[in-house]
């Protein structure tokens, strides 16, 4: 299943990638299904992920595509059952193997929103 979606993703050479269970609510108990019935587990969802990394970097473009750069583990939330897979040379932070720059600051996104001066760059 994970070299299919490597070659979607490299079809498509989006920035992020986000593998995600689903995170657990109440109703799934009102139907008596239990969690272990219907949900990947994290680590499941976090080894999909390393295998869609790896079958990423096998990967050859398709026809004209351009070739995409590498994806990488940018990080992962438990409790929402998700790990995201970014291209490492669009968002690690430079000369720091450990730090992305993927948090999404709210507070200054609607500043911006805001404000008339602002420009994208």
């Amino acid at each position: 299943a994970a070299r299919g979606y490597a070659k979607l993703v490299r079809r498509a050479a989006p920035d992020f990638v986000e593998a995600k269970g689903v995170t657990p609510v109440p109703q799934f108990a009102k139907y008596g299904m239990t969690l272990a019935d219907t949900v990947p587990t994290h680590s499941e969802v976090r080894d999909f992920a390393a295998l869609l990394q790896e079958e990423l970097a096998n990967v050859e473009p398709e026809g004209d595509a351009a070739p995409v750069d590498g994806y990488a583990l940018a990080a992962e939330h438990r409790h929402s059952n998700a790990v995201l897979l970014a291209r490492s040379p669009l968002w690690r932070v430079p000369g720091c193997h450990e730090s992305w720059r993927t948090w999404i600051d709210f507070e200054a996104f609607f500043d911006s929103l805001d404000n008339p001066d602002f420009e994208s760059e």
